[in-house]
C-alpha cells in the first residue's frame, strides 16, 4: 500500500512538472507574439516643427496639413524601402499609423513637403517642391511617440527661408480649411455643387523678380528659360510678416478660385485700388479678391471701419473702382451689429436672404462666406452688376417682401443703383 502511494506521488510530481513546462511554453509563445517584428512599427503620435536659428523654441511652426513620405532604412546594409505616404493633421501630428515592410529596418526617414495634394505645394521657380527630411532610430518597442523641433538649412536654402516656408504652409492650409468649412456651412441653403476647391502651387522663390504677389493663369517662366505651363500663384519673399503672408495668400487664392469658375473675367491691369477702371470687370475681380482678403484676416465683426470707406471718399462713391466693389461686397456679407449699428444704413446681409435662422455670430460669418462664394460661382458673373442682379433674383422671390428694399439700400450707401450700376460715370 505504501509502495502504491509512493508511485502515485511520483506520478503527481511528474505531471505537475510537465504542466509547469507546458504553461511556461504557452506563456513564452504568447509573449513572443506581442513583440513587434523588426519589419514593423507604429507611429502613435509624432510632430515636426521648424524654427529659425537663434530663436526661442516657442516660435517654432509645426508642419500642419502637410504631405509626408516615410521610408524604412536598414543601417547595416543602407537599403531603403518606402513605408507610407500620409498627411499631418491640423496640429502637424502624424497619428496612429502602422508601418510594415517586406524587410527589416531599424531607422525611419520622414520627408515633409510644404503643402499637400488637395491644395497644392510651395515650389521653386524651377518647379521643384520644397522639402525637409530627417531620420530617426526606431525605438526598442517600435512605437514612436514624440515631437521634434529643428533648425533646418541646406547650402542653398537658409533656416530663415525654411521657417518662412513653414509659415506659408500654415497660412495656405488655414485659408483652404476656412473656405472648405464655409462651403460646407452654406450647402444647406444654396446649391454648392459647382463650388469646389482645386489645388494650385505657390511659387516662393528668392529669385522671383515680381515686386508684388500675383496670380498667373497661364503659368510662369524664369530668367533661365524654365517654364511652368499651368496656373500658379507667386508669393513675394521680401520682408514677409505673418500679416503680409495672410494677405498675399488669401488675396491671390481668391483670384484663382474666381478665375476657375469663370474664365471670361477681365484680365486688365489697374493703377491702384482706388483708381477708376474703364472696364468694370477689373473692378469686380479685384474687388472680390480684396473682399476675400479682409474677410479672411478680420472676419465679420473686425472690419467695420472699412464699411464707411466708400461713402467717405468722393473718388470711390458710385464709381467703377476696386475699393467700391469691395465696399459693396462687404455690405452684402455683413450687417452692422451692436455698437456699429449706426455706421451706415446697411440693413441687409445674405444670411437674412437665404437662412432666416438664429445662428451665433461665428456661424453666421462662416455661412455668409459660403453663401457669397456660392453666389460668385453660380452667377458666373463677370462684373459686379451681374453678381448683384443674380443675387437680386433671390430677393425678388423671397417671402419677406422687405428684403429687396433692404438690399437696394445696402447698395445705395456705396453709390450703386437698384439695377447694380455705378451711379457715377468716369
Amino acid at each position: 500500500m505504501k509502495r502504491s502511494k509512493k508511485i502515485y506521488i511520483g506520478i503527481g510530481i511528474f505531471l505537475g512538472i510537465l504542466l509547469l513546462f507546458i504553461v511556461q511554453a504557452t506563456l513564452s509563445r504568447s509573449t513572443s507574439k506581442q513583440v513587434t517584428p523588426s519589419n514593423e512599427m507604429t507611429i502613435k503620435a509624432y510632430s515636426f516643427s521648424l524654427k529659425e536659428s537663434g530663436t526661442a523654441f516657442d516660435t517654432a511652426i509645426p508642419l500642419a496639413d502637410a504631405s509626408v513620405k516615410i521610408y524604412g532604412i536598414n543601417s547595416k546594409n543602407g537599403k531603403q524601402i518606402s513605408l507610407a505616404s500620409t498627411t499631418t493633421n491640423t496640429a502637424g501630428v502624424i497619428r496612429h499609423l502602422k508601418l510594415k515592410a517586406t524587410r527589416k529596418f531599424d531607422r525611419i526617414k520622414l520627408t515633409y513637403f510644404f503643402g499637400e495634394k488637395a491644395r497644392g505645394y510651395a515650389i521653386t521657380l524651377k518647379d521643384a517642391r520644397y522639402q525637409v527630411s530627417h531620420t530617426l532610430t526606431v525605438p526598442k518597442n517600435r512605437i514612436l511617440s514624440s515631437k521634434r523641433i529643428s533648425v533646418y538649412e541646406t547650402p542653398a536654402v537658409s533656416s530663415q527661408m525654411y521657417y518662412q516656408l513653414a509659415r506659408l504652409n500654415r497660412t495656405y492650409a488655414d485659408v483652404f480649411r476656412n473656405q472648405s468649412a464655409a462651403i460646407k456651412a452654406a450647402s444647406s441653403y444654396i446649391d454648392m455643387s459647382r463650388a469646389t476647391l482645386k489645388p494650385i502651387d505657390l511659387i516662393y522663390d528668392p529669385t522671383l523678380t515680381d515686386s508684388q504677389s500675383s496670380f498667373h493663369s497661364r503659368g510662369k517662366s524664369d530668367n533661365d528659360g524654365g517654364v511652368i505651363r499651368r496656373p500658379v500663384i507667386c508669393i513675394n519673399t521680401s520682408n514677409q510678416t505673418q500679416m503680409t503672408m495672410n494677405s498675399a495668400v488669401s488675396h491671390e487664392w481668391a483670384h484663382w478660385n474666381m478665375w476657375r469658375v469663370n474664365d471670361k473675367l477681365a484680365a486688365g491691369s489697374y493703377r491702384s485700388h482706388s483708381a477708376y477702371n474703364v472696364d468694370p470687370g477689373v473692378s469686380y475681380k479685384e474687388g472680390w479678391a480684396i473682399f476675400q482678403r479682409y474677410r479672411y484676416m478680420y472676419g465679420l465683426t473686425k472690419a467695420f471701419a472699412y464699411d464707411t470707406l466708400v461713402q467717405k471718399n468722393a473718388s470711390l462713391y458710385g464709381k467703377s473702382t476696386n475699393n467700391t466693389v469691395w465696399g459693396a461686397l462687404n455690405d452684402l456679407f455683413d450687417i452692422n451689429y451692436g455698437k456699429y449699428a449706426a455706421l451706415e444704413d446697411d440693413p441687409f446681409d445674405v444670411y437674412q436672404l437665404f437662412v432666416h435662422g438664429n445662428d451665433s455670430l461665428a456661424n453666421k460669418e462662416l455661412i455668409n462666406e459660403g453663401l457669397m462664394y456660392g453666389v460668385m460661382v453660380n452667377s458666373r458673373a463677370t462684373t459686379f452688376k451681374e453678381f448683384y442682379q443674380y443675387l437680386a433674383t433671390y430677393a425678388d422671390k423671397s417671402a419677406d417682401k422687405t428684403i429687396k428694399s433692404r438690399l437696394v439700400r445696402a447698395m445705395a450707401v456705396n453709390g450703386i443703383d437698384k439695377h447694380g450700376n455705378f451711379k457715377v460715370k468716369g
